[in-house]
């Protein structure tokens, strides 16, 4: 009977190389994901800036040109013309604004995600080093179960030899001095 104990501890061995190298595999594709989420973060705050410089200026451009068709055409710009490119260019702060507050919003969502990912990532590693070692210690309890580390089963299990007797024959090393 010493086959069936030897494919228990053998399979449990497979198990465990399995799930540690699923966590591993797992967690290298997570931090790949999570290097991917923030690099769109980055991308979606660098375009919300480049577009509300765009947008500021356009609105800049817009103003002036009323500026420059009011006075061709002989009006002042004094009273409601005033109030006019007033409300224009307090209007297009706003929209600038927004444009910059939704890029913010978007690289804040992004980064969040690219921490879950890899927070995910870590757990599966977490998870499959534990099952790997659940699978380990459970093939060692079939084995000895079985009689695989006293020698009753037929098997002989060896850790090496006994004979050691230490250092006792050697002299500790000591490091020159300098004066």
């Amino acid at each position: 009977m010493p086959v069936l104990p030897a494919l228990a501890v053998g399979s449990s061995l497979v198990s465990a190389a399995g799930s540690i190298a699923g966590g591993f595999s797992a967690n290298s594709a997570a931090k790949q994901e999570a290097n991917l989420q923030r690099d769109q973060a980055n991308l979606a705050l660098k375009n919300a800036n480049d577009n509300a410089e765009v947008y500021a200026y356009n609105a800049t451009d817009f103003v002036q040109r009323q500026k420059v068709s009011y006075l061709a055409n002989g009006v002042t710009l004094e009273g409601s013309p005033t109030d006019v490119l007033q409300n224009t260019t307090t209007q297009s702060q706003k929209n600038v604004q927004a444009i910059l507050d939704r890029g913010a919003a978007e690289y804040n969502l992004g980064m969040r995600s690219a921490a879950q990912t890899q927070a995910k990532g870590r757990a599966a590693l977490i998870g499959g080093l534990i099952q790997g070692g659940t699978s380990l210690v459970s093939g060692g309890l079939e084995a000895s179960k079985a009689g695989m580390f006293d020698g009753s089963a037929g098997w002989k299990v060896s850790t090496g030899s006994s004979q050691f007797k230490g250092f006792s024959g050697i002299k500790p090393y000591r490091a020159p001095r300098f004066r």
